[in-house]
């Protein structure tokens, strides 16, 4: 049976003075100059370079004076050969004589949550154990339907690969964002509103509503690149709202 506890917290963090959120591990190690390891789980929204998990581990990396260490998925077609199935060379991001950060941007353009669990993406998970899991997931994921505004069948799309994670790394924490919404127009609303569900039933999963953080700026053209992507300061929306 598939784990649902999605990320228990621990219960105690000692004399850190953190709040208990998916961060917690993340933080407690990066702080007590241990390395860390950070584990997102993306579409192309987190997949270009200066994206918001680049800039996220940056933020941490100079919090912490820690080096950051990149290691970005390297297939960058679905259903296709165009690129291994494998993570491309890490990247030092950020140099420093203290504790290591390793990122793994498990991340596919055009890819749905599972497909980094499926079994030809093995490498995906053959790493070191995450101390923090992100989904980062929800674009292209439109077409389940909402009979009656039912928003069920939508959760149980991310639901599904959080359990997975869970399975493959028992207890690590787990964190969703809720991306960011459509330029124009509210095609993305019904993935919202199911992650925001989804996080409701799920209360040892930490949500970070992302997608607000951009309607509070009136979905700013000045944070796109075209209708859905956002771009550099965009990114850095995102990565200053999970900070």
């Amino acid at each position: 049976m598939i784990g649902v506890t999605l990320g228990i917290r621990p219960r105690t963090m000692g004399a850190i003075g953190l709040s208990l959120t998916a961060f917690s591990v993340l933080r407690a190690r990066l702080t007590a100059g241990q390395n860390a390891t950070l584990f997102v789980n993306g579409d192309s929204t987190a997949h270009a370079e200066a994206g918001p998990f680049q800039q996220f581990a940056m933020m941490l990396g100079e919090l912490h004076d820690t080096t950051v260490v990149l290691h970005r998925w390297a297939e960058w077609e679905t259903n296709a050969a165009t690129g291994p199935k494998a993570y491309a060379e890490p990247v030092t991001l950020r140099a420093s004589k203290g504790a290591r950060l390793a990122v793994y941007l498990a991340t596919l353009p055009g890819g749905m949550a599972g497909y980094m669990l499926a079994e030809q993406r093995a490498a995906a998970l053959n790493i070191p154990r995450p101390d923090l899991c992100i989904l980062h997931q929800g674009h292209n994921m439109q077409t389940f339907e909402v009979p009656g505004g039912i928003l069920s069948s939508g959760r149980s799309t991310l639901l599904g690969p959080l359990g997975m994670t869970e399975w493959q790394w028992p207890g690590t924490p787990q964190l969703i964002t809720t991306q960011n919404p459509w330029r124009d127009g509210t095609g993305y609303d019904k993935v919202y509103q199911a992650i925001l569900d989804l996080a409701r039933a799920h209360p040892n999963l930490t949500l970070v509503d992302t997608h607000a953080a951009f309607l509070a700026k009136a979905k700013d053209a000045a944070l796109y690149r075209g209708n859905i992507h956002p771009n550099e300061a965009g990114s850095r929306l995102i990565a200053r709202t999970l900070f």
